[in-house]
């Protein structure tokens, strides 16, 4: 049984167990068969247990309704409780009830009806759920509209189904073309509504092509619930949402008072959702909050998600999340992929997500997740805030994300933290934009707070950057920005191909704008401390903004590493800083791996190209002027993948390089690398300088010893110092197994190389008739294929025409030209001899048969077709 049965199972057995069992016993089955029974009779004589109409009566407890023919609903029933919005097209549900599929599943509201604000077609929800548990299973729900009153104080809640009762259970249910309107109040779940204490399941369903619509609040376009919810196996997919004021949640609204939990696990899908408010959007997708219970993601996927605020900000455009006191967050395998979110009059935090609280983050990836503001943007794609809260983070991927400011500051490309206390591991932002009017922070990252740990990360091709020729200020850390007044430790981190652009001045009397820290800016105007140990920053660039005529250009400084006001304090060991480089107003470059003017020290074994003289590399192993030669940035394995299934990419070293060897594990207290592989690897021949272990982020192994790391090694497993390789194919001579071939194996395993393979895939040494065509690529078994006297390809033993091209079959009736005796007819030859081709012979073996001798060619089968056809001509 797989994960998904094996839920369904428990939560199915949990339903049952809500019933005595001596109820369960007696319970009724009752078949609606639309002539004798209707749907809504059925209900009544559940909850009576009295017969009603053509319908039996159902027993005290658990009642079954087994669905034989399609219902369509046109106007409100009378037994329905009008509440809330409105009444039902089907009376209230008040005892525990099963609803299932038989030989029909379709409830309908009458698909002649329009479904808008201003309809005039009777609107009402299917089902107001007063009392007991509500199992609805494998049922279809189309056409669903309802439109909330005129007049009143109240919220239109429950779309399609209300429930205030003990459990809901929607169990393979599909939700299509379904609407929810309100002419002056709110909306609360456009589908369905569970009220505070109501246990809502949702599995292996559907809901595709709703719509929410209010001149008020929107709370949960989909679903809305105050108790424990589990949903499983469930696709959301074309979904609109439209508000006035506000929206909490486009898809799910859960606010939880009590203890109650709210699990999203297994295959949870949301696709193709546009929310539009004119005033804030609290996320796009989904709305959490609690002081008590814990939100599960896991397994959960959502793309394509569009929110637009008009007249407000926009929190979490796809999730927002709100936990206080004891509350919590677990994401574990969650996808957010393809989300534009703008606000067009304030702030956006966190294009995709708004995280507040203690929470634990695994596995998770964002793509392309663009965040507009015409104020304020925070965090690109993730944004997380909180006092003395802890944020636990690993296996993330940011790529292709952008935080935009048009008029203000821009702050994290990818990822914007404030949050008390964060770790961080094994994560890759990378291409990750921001794009500033005023002030830009953070391509990759926007840190504040306090970083306990931040390890075996990648910042990678993130820039910041003004967002058009108007802008004008500042930019600093293209990889990340470290703020605050808290201690931040960085181990095993590289950042490298990261940007950071000045902006130009636009008018006179303005210089241009200062670009710091390509790679990472530590810059705070509190004392904080940064140290950054087995870190590699290489390749990134800071570009200075020109000034006006007669006005200073801005500064670019700390291409790789800028340490920005005196009470800042940044200690760096065991790391490679190298080939950074700074572009003045004028765009000429200048080596710059380092630049600090707050408090700077190393602690040893650097290895520092080009740093300025504001970075005293000068203790106790630390190089600089010498090129540590790094290899470009590349998947290089690892212990632990991310998402995905690749490895947080690397830039490694070999044996030639000054890092290698030249650390200290004893100094740095640090075991493993970047790709958790383990620390220490001696290479052999190589000079240590303490303890074998490498500077910067990544380890040389040298697994045969023979003093080539592997990544140069031509056999990296067996040992060759010498390095032989006769053939040049880039493995040595003692592992190569086609040594002289140039090949790189032997994929068939039949000795012969794979550049020299006769018949690849199979064993080019099997010849039965020794015509040396191996059997596996033979075109014509027991006959030499290289006896081919009419050269047309087919050997002499397998020719169908000798002496003529086999290839040649102008009908294409398999008989070549040459030897076809019935050329153009589509057929194989003539066997009674009769001049007549066989597929128009309709004797063949009788040249006398009279239906041969109708001169105008007309042929019958018989006789006696032909003797009526000549007497009616």
């Amino acid at each position: 049984m797989n994960r998904h049965s094996l839920l369904r199972s428990l939560l199915l057995a949990a339903v049952v167990g809500l019933v005595p069992m001596a109820s369960t016993a007696n319970a009724a089955t009752i078949t609606v068969d639309g002539t004798t029974c209707a749907l809504g009779d059925a209900i009544v004589a559940a909850n009576t247990n009295a017969a009603v109409g053509g319908c039996p009566a159902g027993d005290a407890g658990l009642d079954t309704i087994v669905l034989d023919a399609d219902v369509t609903l046109s106007a409100v029933d009378a037994r329905s409780t009008d509440v809330e919005g409105g009444a039902g097209g089907l009376p209230d549900v008040t005892e525990d009830l099963i609803i299932t599929a038989g030989a029909a599943d379709l409830i309908q509201r009458d698909p002649l009806f329009t479904c808008e604000l201003a309809t005039a077609d009777p609107t009402f929800r299917f089902i107001n759920h007063t009392g007991g548990t509500l199992t609805v299973e494998n049922i279809r729900f189309e056409n669903g509209c309802l439109v909330g009153p005129a007049m009143g104080s109240g919220i239109n809640t429950g779309g399609g189904i209300r429930s205030q009762a003990t459990a809901l259970n929607l169990l393979g249910i599909t939700v299509r073309n379904h609407g929810i309107f309100s002419t002056d109040v709110s909306v609360r779940g456009g589908f369905a509504e569970a009220g505070d204490g109501t246990v809502l399941v949702m599995m292996d369903s559907l809901f595709e092509d709703l719509v929410a619509d209010a001149p008020s609040s929107i709370q949960g376009g989909v679903i809305a619930a105050d108790g424990a919810v589990t949903v499983n196996n469930t696709l959301i997919r074309g979904l609109e949402v439209d508000s006035d004021t506000s929206v909490q949640g486009g898809a799910y609204y859960f606010s939880i008072i009590s203890d109650d939990d709210i699990d999203l696990i297994g295959n949870v899908v949301v696709d193709d959702v546009t929310v539009q408010s004119d005033g804030s959007i609290q996320g796009g997708v989904l709305y959490f909050f609690s002081a008590s219970s814990t939100l599960t993601l896991d397994d959960v996927r959502l793309g394509r998600i569009g929110g637009t605020s008009t007249g407000s900000s926009v929190q979490g455009g796809v999730l927002y999340v709100n936990t206080v006191v004891d509350a919590s967050v677990v994401f574990d395998n969650l996808q957010i992929d393809t989300v534009t979110t703008t606000s067009n009059s304030s702030t956006v935090e966190g294009g995709a997500i708004y995280l507040i609280g203690d929470s634990i983050v695994r596995n998770t990836v964002l793509r392309q997740v663009e965040g507009f503001a015409s104020n304020v943007c925070l965090g690109g794609a993730l944004f997380t805030f909180g006092f003395g809260d802890t944020l636990s983070v690993s296996g993330l991927v940011i790529e292709d994300a952008l935080c935009d400011s048009e008029s203000s500051f821009a702050r994290g490309g990818g990822f914007h933290t404030t949050t008390s206390t964060l770790t961080l591991r094994d994560c890759v932002l990378r291409n990750n934009r921001v794009a500033y009017s005023t002030q830009g922070q953070g391509g990759g990252l926007y840190a504040s707070g306090e970083i306990e740990q931040l390890a075996r990360c990648t910042f990678a091709d993130n820039v910041v950057a003004p967002r058009d020729t108007s802008a004008l200020g500042d930019a600093q850390g293209g990889g990340a920005f470290l703020t605050g007044d808290d201690a931040m430790h960085l181990r095993n981190v590289t950042a490298t191909g990261n940007v950071v652009m000045g902006a130009d001045a636009i008018s006179d009397g303005v210089e241009g704008g200062n670009a710091l820290g390509g790679g990472i800016s530590v810059d705070s105007n509190s004392a904080m401390t940064v140290d950054l140990t087995h870190v590699t920053i290489a390749g990134n660039e800071v570009y200075a903004g020109f000034g006006a005529p007669g006005l200073a250009d801005g500064l670019a400084a700390g291409g790789g590493l800028h340490v920005g006001d005196v009470l800042n304090t940044v200690l760096v060991d065991n790391a490679i800083l190298a080939n950074n480089v700074a572009f003045d107003g004028d765009d000429s470059p200048s080596d710059d791996d380092c630049f600090s003017t707050g408090t700077f020290g190393s602690l040893g074994y650097n290895v520092a190209e080009t740093p300025d003289a504001s970075c005293d590399f000068t203790s106790f192993g630390d190089i600089t002027k010498l090129d540590p030669r790094l290899y470009e940035l590349a998947d290089r394995g690892c212990d632990t993948t991310l998402p995905d299934g690749t490895c947080v990419p690397t830039m490694a070293i070999d044996q030639t390089s000054w890092a290698v060897d030249w650390g200290s594990c004893v100094a740095s207290n640090v075991s493993d690398d970047a790709r958790a592989f383990l620390r220490r690897q001696d290479v052999p021949g190589v000079t240590n300088l303490d303890d074998a272990c490498d500077s910067g982020a990544y380890e040389a192994y040298d697994s045969d010893g023979d003093g080539f790391t592997d990544l140069s090694d031509g056999c990296p497993d067996v040992a060759d110092p010498d390095q032989a390789d006769g053939d040049g194919d880039g493995f040595g001579d003692a592992c190569d197994l086609c040594q002289g071939d140039d090949a790189t194996g032997d994929d068939d395993s039949d000795l012969v190389c794979n550049d020299s393979d006769i018949c690849p895939g199979f064993d080019d040494g099997v010849d039965g008739d020794s015509d040396g065509a191996p059997d596996g690529c033979d075109i014509c078994p027991g006959f030499d294929d290289n006896v081919d006297d009419d050269s047309d390809g087919a050997p002499d033993g397998c020719d169908i025409c000798p002496g003529f091209d086999d290839n040649v079959d102008s009908d294409l009736d398999g008989s070549p030209d040459g030897c076809d005796l019935c050329q153009g007819n589509d057929a194989t030859g003539d066997g009674d001899m009769d001049g007549k081709c066989a597929d128009r012979d309709c004797d063949d073996g009788d040249p006398t048969n009279a239906c041969e001798l109708f001169l105008d060619g007309f042929e019958s089968a018989d006789t006696s077709a032909w003797s009526a056809t000549t007497t009616a001509r």
